[in-house]
């Protein structure tokens, strides 16, 4: 670490908050999962097209051995995981009490694999997939984010009133600064996908009590061929007069930029004049 310029760190999470932070969310999540109704597993959730069942179902192909706590033993043992995967098929389609029971399985494992580590592993790189790995204290921001985005996801969709905690909004903010993986800060977040996506030049300031994210859209062609948005190119910055700002709490401004509520949500106050959209990050 003193080899590396504190001013382009990330906002790095302790090992011991974060552990403490990704499993009360994940274990939170596994409890509300035993207190479902047959009725619940059908509602929707803040994620476009998920049920409660489709978010458990991705839920529980998370923390096991397929995927993190797999990646978390290679990385403290040196191996490689020659069939690194992003998340467990396995449990597509069983009744919700086999369900449950895989996930609080994986949860045992990533809990197991997570109270192994030290400080000294979190210079280590996770291999996510090849050609790529993660940097293992960037991995904290991801597992709480995860959990906890989660979390509210299904709090919400059974009808829990739910904010954020601030140990997961700093996960929020530890995924924007470094796309998830980078070991030096990108000042440069913007979303993949706006729905309804604009036609026109506009800028977003997303202002909360101590959180800002700012962002613009330039009609044009996307910079890369894989881009989801194929009518422009998202930027860093409030660039444009045209800017719709929107403001709230930290957890509400968190929210807005991960896709779980809109723009104009009741939850946050929007400029006028700007219709409300929903945005796609990672």
């Amino acid at each position: 670490m003193a080899t590396r310029d504190i001013d382009t760190l990330p906002h790095f999470i302790d090992l011991d908050a974060a552990r403490a932070t990704a499993l009360r969310e994940l274990r939170a999540f596994v409890a509300l999962c035993e207190s479902l109704t047959d009725a619940d597993w059908a509602r929707p959730t803040p994620c476009p097209g998920w049920s409660v069942r489709d978010l458990i179902e991705h839920v529980a192909g998370v923390p096991g051995y397929d995927y993190f706590a797999g990646r978390l033993r290679h990385a403290r043992l040196g191996t490689v995981h020659e069939n690194a995967s992003n998340a467990s098929a396995a449990q597509t389609g069983l009744e919700p009490a086999g369900l449950t029971a895989v996930l609080k399985q994986r949860v045992a494992e990533f809990a197991y694999e997570l109270d192994l580590l030290t400080h000294d592993d979190l210079e280590r790189q996770l291999r996510v997939m090849p050609g790529r790995t993660q940097l293992l204290r960037s991995a904290l921001g991801q597992y709480v984010f995860e959990f906890g985005l989660h979390r509210y996801d299904l709090e919400t969709a059974i009808g829990n009133a739910f904010e954020l905690a601030p140990e997961v909004m700093s996960g929020v903010v530890l995924m924007t600064e470094t796309d998830g993986f980078r070991p030096s800060r990108v000042d440069s977040y913007v979303p993949r996908l706006a729905t309804p996506g604009p036609e026109d030049e506009v800028s977003y300031a997303l202002i909360g009590e101590t959180l800002r994210w700012e962002f613009s859209f330039t009609p044009g062609e996307p910079k890369s061929a894989f881009s989801p948005t194929r009518n422009g190119i998202w930027t860093a910055g409030a660039v444009y007069e045209r800017l719709c700002t929107v403001s709230g709490s930290d957890s509400a401004i968190c929210l807005v930029l991960c896709g779980r509520i809109s723009s104009h949500d009741p939850l946050v106050s929007a400029a006028a004049g700007f219709p409300p959209r929903t945005f796609t990050v990672w």
